[in-house]
């Protein structure tokens, strides 16, 4: 508790590093909730969820930056 207070103070961001994961890292079950997912567990440590939503397929590896939209490969931003 302690290190959260000084981490957001030096920060000086207004919410707690708790609020703000919670804001940015949203399971997988909320956010496509209604739309045809799965994860392939085949390599355990790195599972890959796919979502299909029409004619798109969107494939995201755990652990990777890179994401492939209908066999494209694009950079997410973070991993």
């Amino acid at each position: 508790v302690q290190v959260n207070k000084y981490l957001q103070k030096a920060l000086g961001l207004d919410k707690s590093l708790q609020e703000l994961s919670d804001e940015i890292f949203v399971k997988h079950t909320d956010v496509f909730a209604g739309q045809k997912y799965s994860v392939n567990r085949k390599d355990p440590e790195f599972p890959v969820l796919t979502v299909k939503k029409g004619r798109n397929t969107l494939e995201i590896k755990a652990f990777s930056s890179v994401g492939k939209l209908n066999g494209k490969p694009f950079d997410i931003g973070s991993v």
